[in-house]
């Protein structure tokens, strides 16, 4: 877990760099507005993906440090959490993108705990699913790639179960 001080300090970097990304809406879509937006991002992602080093899965996710996406509209409203009480949790709005805000986040960032923990574990969930297919999407393309060369391969015979399973152990070792 990341101490405090260490959050605070890192989020106000993030919103300098958003702010950067988002004066540049009159050169959207170019080089450098791209730049100034992949950066913002890096550095949201770096900021959560610190903020649940260390944890095992039975630990909460909802520690200070993790972004929070919430859908709004036709987009979504970005916090990242400050602080997590018993019942609330503090969090800090990232005006990215349309600069949605969510109505489940009062005025001075308060929100109910449960409600975001939630949140939190729909939004790990999905990306672990995602992450599961493009393993899956690895597997088989590696699996293709044995069974059609299978015959230029220093192998006997493979056919596409074994091909699957030298796939898979492949995919392992990544």
């Amino acid at each position: 877990m990341i101490e405090t001080r260490l959050v605070k300090q890192r989020i106000e970097e993030i919103l300098a760099l958003c702010q950067t990304a988002m004066s540049m809406v009159g050169k959207f879509g170019s080089v450098e507005h791209r730049a100034a937006e992949d950066k913002f991002l890096e550095a949201l992602s770096a900021l959560d993906k610190e903020a649940v080093e260390g944890l095992s899965r039975k630990d909460s996710r909802c520690v200070p440090g993790r972004t929070v996406k919430l859908g709004v509209n036709d987009g979504y409203a970005y916090y990242i959490l400050l602080r997590v009480n018993s019942k609330t949790v503090k969090l800090v709005h990232v005006p990215f993108a349309d600069a949605y805000k969510s109505h489940i986040v009062a005025a001075d960032g308060e929100a109910d705990r449960m409600v975001i923990e939630d949140s939190i574990e729909w939004q790990d969930t999905v990306i672990q699913a995602f992450e599961k297919s493009s393993r899956e999407k690895l597997i088989d393309g590696v699996a293709d790639a044995l069974a059609a060369n299978a015959a230029q391969l220093p192998v006997v015979e493979m056919d596409a179960e074994t091909a699957e399973a030298v796939a898979r152990e492949f995919a392992n070792n990544l």
